[in-house]
């Protein structure tokens, strides 16, 4: 038993100390090696829920979006309608505008 003999030694040699020297059967090593990895495996597997669960909530927040903004377009098409009429009539009042600022500048000097 080649435990048996590292435990007599180490106890020989470490006698007085607070310290002592184990060993543990490979089977032992293994278990641990294998709880370590399934921490791993639970920890990525709960990354990946947590993924799933954030994609579906943005899932449903896109989709209600949409329902808005559906509702929303008939309203924002008459808006930018309005907007692009005001900007025609503001090209024409800045046209006149120019005109007189033009006619007055002239008048200045004569």
């Amino acid at each position: 038993m080649p435990h048996a003999s590292v435990l007599a030694y180490s106890t020989k040699k470490v006698t007085g100390t607070i310290y002592a020297n184990f060993t543990l059967k490979m089977s032992y090593h293994t278990f641990i090696f294998c709880v370590f990895l399934f921490r791993q495996l639970v920890d990525a597997k709960n990354r990946v829920q947590n993924g799933l669960t954030k994609l579906l909530e943005t899932n449903d927040i896109v989709a209600e979006l949409k329902i808005s903004l559906t509702a929303l377009e008939p309203e924002l098409k008459k808006k930018s309608a309005d907007t692009e009429a005001l900007m025609e009539r503001l090209a024409v009042d800045q046209e006149k505008a120019d005109q007189v600022g033009k006619q007055k500048s002239h008048q200045g000097f004569y």
